[in-house]
């Protein structure tokens, strides 16, 4: 990307002259000129192919969960030139800690083309008040996407998926989200008025309702944004492009798209439920129907005003402070929270190795055997890396990159969560030893909310792969390979280490 190159080579001149001076900018986006492009764009241009008429517009994509296979999609998103992307990982999950880590890992390795948010918060315990803080100081850019209520049959398992939008501990995280100017991105399919009732109480938050075409008329979402100037929404396009069972047609949103320009963004929600080619298709069918001037602001310019407007935070500027003595460098503290962190993550790359921003850089064992029963004591952060390194391996083994871009298609959103690490509580472990046959319609995972959890107590870790198509002597369905992975906490030591590794055939 071109903005990217810029990047590149202005850090290369830094490099290359010894300039003890660091500054970074986010670049800037002309209305007028944007405006003038898509007019010209479609005056010399009549061709069906969309993606390549607005090739050079600025496209993000500002829901997407792709967290777990970022490194898979880059090429997806360059072919359908989505500019950058908004990366989430799985929803209100005790599992989305670590797809949080994850697309971290992809933000401090492509700061200009992902931002990051988290919604691995358990909102009914003080715990994810501090996480939540935690992670807004270390400079994620969104909090989401919560379950604030939800018909979807696989955020029914979450474990700290909300009643509504102001159960549990969600006041408080709407407040903070306030002070630090960041959106919240919410699943809210039901209990519209209590949505409504986080709308009025936090006025200064910004809401973004996530996908609500999915499960709203036009003139229901009307309502909405009529009566609340600080609720956003993300248009999940290819959903009512695609999908037989949505009743409606893009050109049927146009009309609520128009009339609130400056609070819609487009998202392909990773294509759930749909081919990922056809979700990224049909933002671009959505751009052609709206005037030039919505379709800018709707395609970037609404996104990036709310991720410039966030301030740098007291703990970024700790952390550039102190890169900057470690480098004997003065600086220009970045006037945005993005700017922070790509002069954090700059300045990280140049400390020869310190890469506490990124956890998987750890020197970590190898893991050559996945067969091995124990791989010395590992630390907290070491359980992190180990598991990633796992999957890769096993990701290694069954698939090339290719054939993994074409089975992603064939996935339904229930196996994609089978397939990445999870970190649940020594509680948990019991009722995973024994797998049933699995029925992506009929099984439930068990709910660990009312158990008790004791504090960085055992961490079982399990990590999966979809096997090449095994079929029994009756040619019966394919099977799921699933592997686990014991880790275990020693109480006396503090310490932990790989018990076993099993690898479990189900039915799929």
């Amino acid at each position: 990307m071109i903005k990217k190159m810029r990047f590149l080579i202005l850090s290369a001149i830094v490099a290359l002259c010894g300039c003890s001076s660091v500054e970074t900018s986010s670049p800037t986006h002309n209305t007028a000129d944007c405006v003038a492009q898509i007019k010209e764009w479609r005056s010399l241009n009549a061709s069906s192919n969309l993606p390549e008429k607005y090739a050079s517009l600025h496209v993000i994509d500002t829901h997407n969960h792709d967290a777990n296979s970022y490194e898979v999609s880059l090429p997806l998103w360059d072919k359908f030139h989505i500019e950058q992307v908004t990366l989430l990982g799985h929803v209100s999950r005790e599992t989305s800690v670590l797809t949080d880590e994850l697309a971290w890992k992809a933000y401090s390795e492509h700061p200009d083309r992902i931002f990051p948010y988290f919604s691995g918060i358990n909102i009914f315990e003080q715990e994810g008040i501090d996480k939540t803080r935690e992670n807004l100081e270390k400079g994620f850019m969104g909090i989401g996407e919560l379950a604030t209520s939800s018909t979807s049959p696989i955020i029914q398992t979450a474990e700290w998926k909300a009643d509504d939008a102001m159960d549990g501990k969600l006041p408080e995280i709407y407040e903070m989200a306030g002070k630090y100017k960041v959106p919240v991105l919410v699943h809210n399919d039901l209990k519209v008025e209590k949505l409504e009732e986080a709308l009025d109480t936090f006025p200064k938050t910004k809401f973004i309702f996530g996908h609500p075409n999915v499960t709203n008329s036009p003139e229901q979402i009307d309502e909405l944004m009529k009566n609340h100037p600080n609720l956003f929404f993300d248009m999940f396009a290819g959903y009512t492009a695609y999908n037989s069972r949505d009743p409606y047609e893009l050109k049927d949103y146009v009309d609520v798209i128009e009339k609130y320009p400056n609070r819609v963004f487009l998202s392909t929600d990773s294509g759930i439920e749909l081919k990922y080619e056809d979700a990224m298709t049909a933002l671009y069918e959505l751009i052609d129907l709206l005037s030039p001037e919505t379709a800018c602001k709707v395609s970037h310019e609404n996104f990036l005003k709310i991720m410039n407007e966030q301030p740098v935070t007291s703990t970024q500027r700790e952390r550039i402070k102190d890169l900057a003595v470690k480098l004997g460098i003065s600086y220009k503290m970045p006037e945005t929270k993005h700017g922070a962190n790509k002069l954090i993550f700059e300045l990280t790359q140049r400390t020869s190795g310190n890469t506490d921003t990124n956890v998987q850089n750890r020197h970590v064992p190898a893991v050559d055997s996945v067969n091995s029963k124990e791989i010395g004591k590992l630390s907290e952060a070491d359980i992190v890396a180990i598991s990633r390194d796992l999957l890769t391996k096993l990701n290694e083994r069954l698939w090339s990159k290719d054939a993994m871009v074409k089975a992603r298609d064939d996935w339904d959103d229930y196996y994609k969560e089978l397939f990445f690490p999870e970190a649940l509580s020594s509680a948990a472990q019991a009722s995973y030893q024994n797998l049933p046959e699995l029925n992506s319609y009929e099984y439930k995972r068990p709910s660990f909310q009312n158990e008790e959890v004791k504090s960085k107590a055992d961490f079982f870790v399990y990590t999966g792969e979809m096997n090449e198509v095994l079929k029994n002597s009756q040619g019966e369905s394919p099977f799921l390979t699933l592997y686990r992975v014991w880790i275990r906490r020693d109480s006396d030591t503090k310490s932990y280490k790989i018990e076993k590794l099993l690898g479990v055939d189900i039915k799929r």
